[in-house]
Formats: C-alpha cells, structure tokens, sequence
C-alpha cells in the first residue's frame, strides 16, 4: 500500500507533466565505485548509490509561472524535469547493534518535479521532491542484490534502516548567467546561484558557482564540460537527523558542508553520454573523511 502511493504521486506527476513536450529522457546512476580512486577499493559507505530517470519537457505548467520570479516577456525557454529514482546511504561501521555517532541505514524511494525559466542574464527553478524511506525504498534489496550478483559481501545493518515516513522539500533557486568570451572557438558561461529548501527531507540554504564550457552546441555533434562548488548550510538533513514522527536513529551532524565536482557529456545526433565526479565534505562528526563519488548518464534526445 505505502508502495502504491508511491508510484500513484509519480503517474500523477506524469500525466501533468505530458501537456508539455517531451524534450529529452536521461538516466543517470551514481555510486561510489566510480569515483577516481586511483585504483584504491571504493569505501561503499556514506551515500553508495544512487539512480534516477529523468523526462524533460519543454515548457512549464502555468501556476509555476508565478514562482519563477522572471518577467514572462524577458523568459528565453522554459523546461519541466520529472524524475523518478532511489538513494541508498550506509554507515562505516556495522554490527549486530548500530555503533554510536553513525549515520543510519536509508533508502530513499522517491519522485522529484523540477521547472525552469531563463533570460539573456538570469536562470530561475522551483523543485518539489517527495518520496518515502524504510522497507518500501528498497535500499536493502537494491544494494544487498547487487553484493550478491558481483560476488561482495552482503551488509548486515538494514535491519536498524530508517523506518518508514513519508517525506518531501521544496526548493526556490535564482541565479546568474555571465557570458564570458569565448574560448578556442566554444562558448563559456558562469552561472552563480543560490537556493533554499524547506522540508521533512531537508532544510537549509546553499549557494554554488559553475563554470560551463561548450563546443559545437549547434551542430549535431557537441562536447560540454563543467566545474563548480557549493556551499550548504543544513538545519535539518533526514538521512542524518532521523525520522520527524518516529523514533529512529540518527548521526550528529555538522551544518557547514562543501562539494565541489567536475564532469563532461559527448552528444552524438540524438544520444548523449557523460561522466562526473564529485567531493563532498565531511556531513556528521563520525564521518572519518570527505564523500566520494561518480556519476555516469546517458540520455536520448527528441
């Protein structure tokens, strides 16, 4: 039942979303196994896994208009992203009893609707996420069938998982696009932002830069690279501070939190590849090091 309601959220989102047209279909997995290690084991703890599927559509639904904050007559384009995926965070350390000062097992099952408007000068976004943790995420089948098809051991903490809650954000983002000159015959663009988020799922305020470069953005074959930073004050992070309406176990967590990421994408024609790394500092005081990760996507374009 807590399942279904799930995936009702999610076709309900759908159905508002097709009035737009489809634009372009991405999936993109994240895991720990892709961050550049150098050849070192990966750490399989902190967040280890992640996948979603993304429809983007060109436009937005009319009553997000008013939250864009952009003067209809100046908007260049607007787009709508829905996503469906999952998140799965473990601790370092395990055992038959939770250790203290860990973060908790989490899955996160979830649905996450994003709009977008931009000017010549300015990029504006309202996202709402919502979603459920516990058993119906799915975080232990996921990651524990993956250990068992590749051979690794399984983890043993999922029974000591957050329990099941519902849970959702909502996010506002403005933000910045300078045209810088271009270079060696591509297109650079810097886009400072900033962001608050108000929720169950997580509560906080961020800023971040980036820095896109673009090559051949208008033939059929183009190539994109892109670096940033982001800064976040969290007052409340569900994956460390536990449940709201019921007891579950949590981590003590540091509110000043860094990330930093690098990452390119290949355009075919119709197809898309790209890959990302990431560095996330250090999110709870039991936490020995800084998060690392890799992304990889692939996504069709209409």
């Amino acid at each position: 039942m807590r399942l279904a309601l799930i995936v009702l959220l999610m076709l309900l989102g759908l159905a508002a979303a097709q009035a737009q047209s489809l634009d372009a279909v991405r999936l993109r997995v994240d895991n720990d196994f892709f961050a550049l290690r150098f050849a070192r084991t990966p750490l399989d703890w902190d967040y280890t896994h992640g996948a979603e599927l993304t429809l983007r559509f060109e436009g937005a639904l009319s009553w997000t208009h008013a939250g864009l904050l952009l003067p209809p007559t100046e908007r260049l384009g607007e787009t709508s992203h829905l996503t469906v995926g999952q998140r799965i965070y473990t601790p370092r350390l395990e055992g038959e009893t939770p250790v203290p000062g860990e973060r908790p097992f989490a899955g996160w099952l979830y649905v996450n609707g994003r709009v977008e408007a931009m000017t010549a000068m300015r990029v504006s976004a309202l996202e709402l996420e919502l979603g459920a943790t516990g058993p119906p995420a799915l975080g232990e089948p996921a990651q524990n069938g993956l250990h068992r098809l590749v051979g690794s051991r399984p983890r043993e903490g999922w029974a000591n998982q957050l329990p099941f809650e519902p849970a959702l954000a909502l996010y506002g983002e403005q933000g910045l696009r300078l045209h810088a000159p271009s270079l060696l015959g591509g297109e650079v663009e810097l886009q400072p932002r900033a962001g608050i988020g108000l929720g169950t799922l997580w509560t906080g305020a961020y800023t971040d830069g980036r820095v896109l470069y673009r090559v051949g953005a208008t033939r059929r074959v183009g190539a994109s690279l892109e670096g940033g930073v982001r800064g976040s004050w969290v007052l409340h992070d569900l994956f460390l501070d536990g449940t709201v309406f019921r007891e579950s176990l949590q981590a003590e967590r540091i509110p000043l939190v860094g990330e930093a990421w690098i990452g390119a994408e290949l355009r075919v024609a119709t197809w898309s590849g790209g890959a990302r790394f990431v560095v996330r500092s250090r999110q709870y005081q039991a936490q020995p090091r800084a998060d690392l990760f890799g992304s990889l996507t692939l996504a069709r374009h209409f």
